[in-house]
């Protein structure tokens, strides 16, 4: 019984270390057209590989929380060509 109470503590406390050492972070940008520099509102900005994204506001900006192991955004707006950044 004790060796389960020592184990649990011991994958209690490594869940805690691997949560707090994986931290979220939040990119903000604006997307412009290259051709004219003009904001671009509605364009969508996904993380390659996950469902976490966002849409550009009026003003073409957006701010997106980004996980620790996503670090490529896919930025697509129709008629235009798909782009990946890191």
């Amino acid at each position: 019984m004790f060796m389960k109470k020592i184990l649990l503590l011991i994958l209690m406390v490594a869940l805690c270390y691997s949560a707090s050492t994986a931290q979220d972070k939040t990119v903000t940008g604006t997307v412009v057209s290259l051709d004219d520099g003009a904001v671009l509102p509605g364009v969508n900005v996904l993380v390659r590989g996950t469902t976490v994204g966002t849409v550009t506001d009026l003003n073409g900006k957006y701010s997106l929380v980004v996980p620790a192991n996503g670090s490529v955004l896919v930025f697509s707006f129709i008629g235009f060509i798909t782009e990946e950044e890191e």
